[in-house]
């Protein structure tokens, strides 16, 4: 949840709000405000990056004037107020890691466990959490450079790999020093030159998830999908492993690694050529090596050593009766799934791949009476977890003790359909790229004309022959609220709005679903934030077997392949775009064209098929593609 919603929903009237980052120079404009309000909620985290020197070098006060002053040892608004002794209060829900891996060390180094993260199902493709690369034969060069050139050549393949394999994620890339940094940008750089096929990922992305290279100093701030982390920092070629890591040194230099392995959403990998447990850290270390260590330790081997752990138990009768029942049925179950202050009472594990869990089951015992409000036990924690990819059931006492056999048959259908679903997604996710099969017209060569001849040889797959006119789904219906922030919206509601859009105008691409939710919303503009957030719906409809997306990027309702002829002609300007014509559409429409022509020129053939389509010119561009669907 925002901070904005959390405070509308509050019904909380202040004068001024001040969204105070710890870096930040206090602006003499907030606290002029300050003194001029009668109440003022300051929201920030002392937890991340400190200020720089940049406000002290210049504002300098006399010895006298530091002696007097109260707020001279203050490092921004959010430390003074604190020093007043304001009443504070903890928003405890992490929001943006879609692995709890990712959040793990920085809950238990900096936050004394008390964010509230969400476990994973484990089965998401690309939440793949924190995984350590240890590159032994890498040195870093401490003397002249400054720089680690074996990590620098294993950070830049990854990157290169990244954008072949996985363009639909926003990707940054975090060295710890400068050197390193720009020693990567160049590398990187050379290798684009010769593999031009990855342009088209470096210039996506845009409106705020574009894809960067920073140093430890400046990523505060920017989030992405994944984050790779360059440690550069290690061995020499003589084998020493030095202690100096640069910023983590310094003061403050916990809090810089602190922003920087909570940036990602889905995935974060780190390069290192040493363990954390070759680190020497003593008593008088500074904390930001302490917390280095663990954190390369977590990354390593996946475990956090935490004497306060203790192994989750059943607290509620009712619980272990379910927990029995679920084992006599012959299913894989565990108790108490989660380790960052949310459990899953029941978590069923699929019956061929125990790492990964197909239904999250919540019953009214311990946990449920405890959730802080009706709104967090009904409605925001299934929406959460069904966001994260979890399918989510709930059990009752009062209907299993009136009458069991029913709730015991009803309970292994739930969980025979949550296989089945799960299954069914996999399937989909390895047959994407046969979903969609159109016969291509063969360009035959003839005597010399002026443009190529397609020509008809083959019967050709069954499709509509005839357009009807483009069918624009009612946003009015969707029964989205109008906000003001777009993450208000609960993720069931625009899951279930997703499928009737998909429903309604497929084959359909992602950026015109997410006009069409924004539209409903009452917003005009579709920034980056609200594209994350559709594309999170859209995952979580796929994976409930609501939708299928193809590999191309288009939506098309479940069981459904046929493709559409539409006439565009009707259709407001912002969605009349050709660019919103998927590839299916298109060569249906010049199929249509060519199949009683004994022969066509693709010049006529490309302006007679978006004639159908409703496209009166037919521009150069257009021209071009129907060229390349052509071949």
């Amino acid at each position: 949840m925002s901070i904005a919603t959390y405070l509308k929903q509050g019904a909380l009237d202040f004068d001024l709000v001040i969204f105070d980052e710890a870096s930040q120079i206090p602006a003499p404009d907030a606290l002029g405000a300050m003194l001029r309000g009668r109440q003022v909620i300051v929201v920030g985290d002392s937890k991340q990056m400190p200020p720089n020197s940049l406000f002290g070098k210049a504002v300098e006060l006399e010895e006298d004037e530091l002696e007097n002053s109260a707020t001279a040892e203050m490092e921004s608004i959010l430390a003074l107020i604190e020093a007043r002794g304001a009443a504070s209060k903890m928003l405890r829900w992490h929001y943006r890691s879609r692995h709890d891996s990712l959040i793990a060390v920085s809950n238990d180094q900096f936050y004394k466990n008390k964010l509230l993260a969400f476990p994973s199902p484990g089965f998401h493709p690309d939440a793949t959490g924190l995984k350590f690369h240890y590159l032994p034969n890498t040195h870093y060069d401490k003397g002249s450079s400054r720089t680690n050139a074996g990590e620098v050549q294993a950070v830049v393949a990854a990157v290169l790999n990244h954008a072949l394999t996985k363009p639909h994620l926003s990707l940054g890339v975090v060295a710890f020093s400068l050197s390193q940094r720009d020693a990567i940008l160049l590398e990187l750089e050379k290798e684009r030159r010769l593999n031009p096929e990855t342009d088209e990922f470096f210039a996506r992305h845009a409106g705020g998830d574009e894809f960067f290279v920073k140093n430890l100093e400046n990523v505060q701030g920017d989030e992405r999908d994944v984050i790779y982390i360059s440690i550069c920092y290690g061995k020499t070629k003589t084998g020493q492993l030095s202690q100096n890591f640069g910023l983590l040194n310094k003061p403050g230099g916990e809090r810089r690694l602190n922003v920087l392995i909570s940036r990602a959403r889905l995935a974060m990998e780190v390069f290192a050529n040493f363990k954390g447990e070759e680190l020497k850290v003593g008593a008088d270390s500074p904390l930001g090596i302490h917390s280095l260590q663990i954190f390369l330790q977590f990354a390593d081997s996946g475990q956090l050593s935490k004497s306060h752990v203790q192994e989750q138990k059943q607290s509620f009768a009712f619980g272990t009766l379910l927990h029995q029942a679920i084992q006599r049925l012959g299913y894989k179950v565990e108790t108490k799934v989660g380790s960052q202050g949310y459990y899953i009472d029941l978590a069923i594990k699929h019956p061929q791949d125990p790492s990964k869990f197909v239904l999250a089951l919540e019953y009214d015992g311990a946990g449920y009476y405890e959730a802080a409000s009706a709104r967090d036990r009904e409605r925001l924690r299934q929406s959460v977890l069904e966001g994260l990819g979890w399918t989510f059931e709930r059990i009752w006492s009062t209907d299993w003790f009136r009458n069991p056999d029913a709730e015991l048959n009803r309970l292994k259908g739930l969980i025979d359909n949550a296989i089945a679903q799960h299954d069914d997604l996999m399937r989909s996710l390895t047959t994407q790229a046969n979903s969609i099969q159109l016969e291509k017209p063969k360009v035959v060569s003839h005597e010399p004309v002026a443009a190529p001849i397609l020509r008809i040889e083959k019967e050709q797959p069954e499709f509509e022959a005839c357009t009807t006119p483009y069918r624009k789904a009612d946003v009015s219906k969707l029964n989205i609220p109008h906000v003001d922030d777009f993450s208000a919206i609960p993720l069931s509601v625009l899951v279930h709005a997703v499928e009737r859009i998909v429903e309604t105008e497929y084959p359909i691409y992602t950026t015109v679903v997410a006009t069409r939710l924004a539209n409903a919303a009452g917003l005009s503009r579709v920034g980056a934030k609200i594209k994350r957030i559709v594309n999170q719906a859209i995952q979580s409809a796929t994976s409930q077997g609501l939708i299928n997306v193809s590999l191309d990027g288009v939506l098309w309702p479940k069981g459904r392949n046929t493709v559409k002829l539409r006439n565009w002609d009707n259709v407001d300007a912002t969605t009349r775009k050709l660019e919103n014509v998927c590839d299916a559409e298109l060569t249906n429409a010049l199929l249509l064209t060519v199949q009683d022509a004994h022969a066509i020129s693709i010049t006529d053939a490309a302006s007679a098929a978006l004639g159908l389509l409703g496209f009166q010119r037919t521009t150069s561009q257009a021209s071009d593609r129907i060229s390349k669907l052509s071949k």
